[in-house]
């Protein structure tokens, strides 16, 4: 029953970290106004969201389904540790695949940005994965290092509203761990 809780407890975790990756930043509309996104870029990124949406649902059934039978097997007075491989073996090929569709959905993403644009989307996209690591952490806002993560302000330059530079003409996305904000 131990090693059920586990594998259940890696699959929950992994859809967690997934869940992160679902929110698009492209759908938050200071994020597009600070990106300066034109109507056929949002059409084209929500239409891709779209898609790596559907394919993920498809992806997460899966690996439920696969859960199931791992925990029906694992149930089992003995479970044949060949079919318990198979199974694990076939849920780690799951959460690759997970891995590279979110991957593949945001290089198609990169192509429809320009080089600026996606700069300032890698950094509110480092900012969100910072406050995320830190929310997990306790919450606090820090993300363990001393360094708050704001994400997408339309504060200056670090993501602090009381520096100069805010707004779309001169905002950067903030809080992100290498620029120390």
């Amino acid at each position: 029953m131990k090693k059920v809780w586990i594998v259940a407890l890696a699959a929950t975790m992994a859809a967690a970290g997934l869940a992160i990756w679902a929110g698009s930043p492209f759908q938050n509309p200071k994020v597009v106004q600070a990106l300066g996104l034109t109507p056929e870029q949002q059409q084209k990124l929500d239409d891709m969201r779209y898609q790596y949406r559907k394919e993920a649902v498809n992806l997460r059934r899966d690996m439920q389904l696969n859960r199931l039978d791992l925990e029906r097997e694992l149930d089992k007075e003995n479970p044949d540790v060949k079919v318990v491989d198979r199974l694990m073996d076939q849920q780690g090929a799951l959460r690759n695949q997970m891995s590279k569709a979110r991957v593949h959905h945001l290089l198609d993403a990169k192509k429809v940005l320009t080089p600026e644009q996606w700069a300032k989307a890698r950094q509110y996209m480092q900012a969100m994965r910072a406050r995320n690591r830190s929310q997990r952490r306790g919450g606090d806002g820090f993300d363990g290092m001393g360094r708050q993560g704001r994400g997408f302000s339309g504060g200056g330059p670090a993501g602090h509203p009381s520096r100069p530079g805010s707004g779309p003409q001169g905002g950067t996305p903030g809080g992100s761990p290498d620029q120390g904000g």
